[in-house]
């Protein structure tokens, strides 16, 4: 590698290394937040549970060192592919089971998407304009409500079933695609690791239920890493890869904004690594992947021709709006009513923007140097500190919980995801344990050592996940649609770790 390469290399790794070290001290030493979202009923502190994690990890390279040099009894492509077939109708059966209606944006936006059916558009239009950037969102529901008219026997009332069994689809294409990744990097058996951590982490997750951009997103990051990792060879299909990225990058930002961020990364990556030799080779590409995105950043004002509605530019709430939230001292940088009515009070956006902007000023002063590091600490255990990403605290969550559908396996799935339910200290500290684990070992991925910077991608990429979310306003569910890229740096992580383990250990052997 030149210098260039070699500094973007060193400073992707030492930048996720750093962030990834000062978030598990926070997470170990931090008090929970005083604030609502790490509430969680966990029968072990985050200390006992990584410690339970290092005999998992030693059992790992236990196995591992069995199964090298032996040949697998079945393929893992094969598998892998075959598991993620079979796990979606038991996945969408298993969500029917506990599924419900819930309140904030999802509940507003599922409500406008009946309304708008029923001839009522006048709720979305006044929604649409404060929050264009849920219009995609917004179009999906649209479709559910379509297809649940088409069909009719499944929810009558609401979409919930058509939206669940979509985003079961959604859910069991980015497992395949993080074995793929991690495949990529390590190869098939490290895939059959990263494939087992996806099921455990988000694959038991009941954020498959919610209709959101949570839910939606969560293929995006996956995806365009697996397009990127591709090598074809033939300029055609070289052509057809790029135009893949623009365009899945254009859906990423029109639905979370924080799944974008990997395209962010790529295209810093390329700049980085791109030759004299082969810059005129990149222009074609360059340019399919900016008309492929164009057209997907177009999708959202096709929804709104399609529904006729005509957002009111002036009532857009902008980035000045979240940044002055994010230094919010009563919600510790999250969502808070009375900053969210100050901001509505200004009739135009560049009112709105500037008294915003205003307002974030006037609160830094108020912080100076020592208390912004102080909420800092607070909003990375607030983020960070949430194996269930949030699961539960939004305003109204439980709204519409339903009868149980079958006698056994709702109350099995109820107890163990609902807040009153009698297992739910169990699911919790489950996802705690894995999520805990999964950052342990991401923090080891700047070992590893190879020519090839696709890695050094998801590591800036994750960077700049944690930077957006201390800018702006924070939520632990916000790091949800990254968390298959976060599985593939803890798979990388636990490789070197388990390598360097076993060198010495044979070093040790020729003594």
């Amino acid at each position: 590698m030149n210098k260039r390469e070699r500094f973007f290399s060193a400073a992707s790794a030492g930048i996720f290394t750093a962030v990834t070290v000062c978030v598990l001290a926070v997470v170990l030493l931090t008090p929970p937040a005083r604030y609502s979202l790490t509430d969680k009923p966990y029968l072990l502190g985050n200390l006992p549970l990584l410690l339970l994690f290092l005999p998992v990890a030693l059992g790992l390279f236990a196995l591992g060192r069995w199964f090298r040099g032996r040949k697998l009894p079945f393929s893992p492509d094969s598998f892998a592919r075959c598991f993620s077939l079979a796990a979606l109708p038991l996945q969408f059966y298993w969500s029917l089971n506990y599924y419900f209606s819930t309140g904030w944006d999802v509940g507003w936006l599922s409500q406008f998407a009946g309304e708008y059916f029923s001839g009522v558009a006048r709720s979305a239009q006044w929604y649409l304009s404060q929050y264009p950037n849920n219009t995609l969102t917004f179009g999906f529901l649209l479709l559910c409500r379509r297809l649940e008219g088409w069909f009719g026997v499944i929810e009558p009332e609401r979409c919930l079933a058509i939206s669940t069994l979509l985003c079961c689809c959604l859910c069991c294409w980015t497992g395949y695609l993080t074995y793929r990744n991690v495949k990529a990097f390590l190869g098939e058996r490290w895939g059959l690791v990263g494939f087992a951590a996806f099921w455990g982490l988000v694959g038991l997750s009941p954020w498959v239920i919610i209709p959101y951009s949570d839910a939606l997103g969560l293929v995006f990051p996956a995806l365009l890493l697996h397009l990127y990792t591709l090598a074809p060879q033939q300029p055609g299909k070289r052509l057809a890869k790029w135009v893949g990225i623009g365009f899945f990058a254009g859906l990423a930002y029109c639905i979370k904004p924080q799944s974008f961020l990997l395209f962010v990364a790529i295209v810093l990556a390329e700049l980085f690594y791109c030759k004299k030799e082969t810059l005129r080779r990149s222009v074609l590409p360059a340019l399919a992947a900016a008309l492929a995105m164009a057209a997907a950043l177009a999708l959202p004002k096709a929804v709104l021709r399609m529904t006729h509605l005509n957002l009111d530019p002036e009532a857009k709430i902008g980035a000045a709006h979240f940044l002055m939230m994010g230094v919010n001292p009563d919600t510790y940088g999250c969502y808070n009513t009375e900053d969210y009515a100050f901001s509505e009070s200004y009739p135009t956006k560049s009112e709105r923007d500037s008294a915003d902007f205003t307002r974030y000023a006037q609160r830094m002063q108020a912080y100076g140097p020592g208390g912004y590091l102080g909420l800092l600490q607070t909003k990375i255990a607030c983020d960070y500190n949430d194996g269930t990403f949030g699961w539960g605290v939004e305003d109204d969550f439980w709204r519409g919980v339903q009868n149980a559908k079958n006698t056994l396996v709702s109350n099995v799935a109820r107890s163990l995801y609902y807040d009153n339910g009698r297992h739910y200290d169990l699911w919790c500290t489950w996802a705690q344990f894995l999520w805990l684990g999964t950052l342990l070992c991401g923090a080891f991925s700047g070992l590893y050592r190879s020519k090839d910077g696709r890695l050094r991608v998801v590591q800036l990429a994750l960077s700049g996940v944690f930077l957006f979310e201390m800018l702006f306003e924070t939520r632990a569910r916000y790091l949800y649609t990254n968390v298959p890229l976060f599985i593939v740096l803890a798979v990388v992580g636990l490789r070197e770790v388990y390598l360097r383990l076993g060198s010495r250990t044979a070093a040790n052997q020729h003594k």
